[in-house]
């Protein structure tokens, strides 16, 4: 009997483009400055920089992958909206629970939202925890320190964006020394949940987003009937005795969708040195 065959690294090679692009992030000449590098032999040294930037390509495609999985089912829930069920019954036929197909369409939508491609793909390589389901949070623990710090406006090359990723993770390191030690105060979340629930805009997208899901749930004939009678009490409720006249209004793009630009990064197809 021959030897067993290794069938899980026939399924697991790393496209050559993703490797290229993760070098793009974590060049050989970074590496081979790193201290750990420092004992061991030259033959050794290069066997381990391979395999360092075949595992950053792995890390890459993978955390993208959860990524485009959010962008994915976040296409076919607003698909889906029209039909009652749909959206339920294509999750369970692709094997994913309902619950978390919210939170990869949240997690997408959030760092989507806020990194552009290079600064998205360099938290990645660098291994940052990032990726948040809570619309209040969408960096995460990072969300508050990349407010203090905010990314480029624009796309940054890949060395400015690692610069800006290392920048980030020590300003959080920093930050979370100093609220320990007591030199800075943190803020107290409860108030600060208290500040965003009382938000109008905060409050309009909610409600927006709360009637347009019941609304699935309404036998179309009777939508319509179902609308005026809720907007009908809504009147009434404020002390408004008279008709009012409605206009249509143009929907905000994040009332759907949403915060921010919902688009993945692409693989991009340079050579690294």
């Amino acid at each position: 009997m021959g030897p067993k065959k290794d069938y899980l690294s026939n399924v697991t090679i790393i496209p050559h483009n993703a490797t290229v692009e993760a070098g793009r992030f974590m060049p050989k000449q970074e590496i081979q400055q790193m201290s750990f590098l420092k004992n061991v032999k030259e033959r050794d040294q290069e066997f381990l920089i391979a395999e360092i930037r075949q595992a950053a390509a792995a890390k890459l495609m993978h955390e993208r992958a959860g990524l485009a999985l959010g962008r994915h089912i976040q296409n076919i829930y607003n698909r889906c909206e029209s039909y009652s069920g749909t959206f339920r019954r294509t999750m369970a036929y692709l094997g994913i629970k309902e619950r978390n197909a919210y939170r990869y369409m949240k997690a997408f939508a959030g760092a989507s939202s806020q990194w552009h491609e290079n600064v998205l793909n360099a938290a990645i390589v660098k291994g940052l925890d990032f990726r948040s389901a809570d619309e209040n949070k969408p960096l995460g623990k990072y969300t508050e320190v990349a407010r203090l710090l905010p990314a480029p406006s624009r796309n940054p090359d890949p060395v400015e964006a690692v610069r800006y990723i290392e920048q980030l993770e020590q300003t959080y390191k920093d930050r979370k020394r100093a609220i320990k030690e007591g030199r800075v105060k943190p803020k107290d979340r409860s108030q600060e949940a208290d500040d965003i629930q009382r938000d109008p805009e905060f409050l309009l997208r909610q409600n927006y987003r709360g009637i347009k899901n019941a609304l699935q749930h309404v036998p179309p004939r009777q939508r319509k009937r179902w609308f005026e009678k809720l907007v009908g009490m809504s009147l009434t409720n404020q002390g408004v005795a008279s008709a009012v006249m409605f206009s249509p209004e143009a929907i905000p793009e994040d009332f759907n969708q949403g915060p921010g630009r919902p688009s993945l990064p692409q693989m991009v197809h340079e050579n690294v040195a």
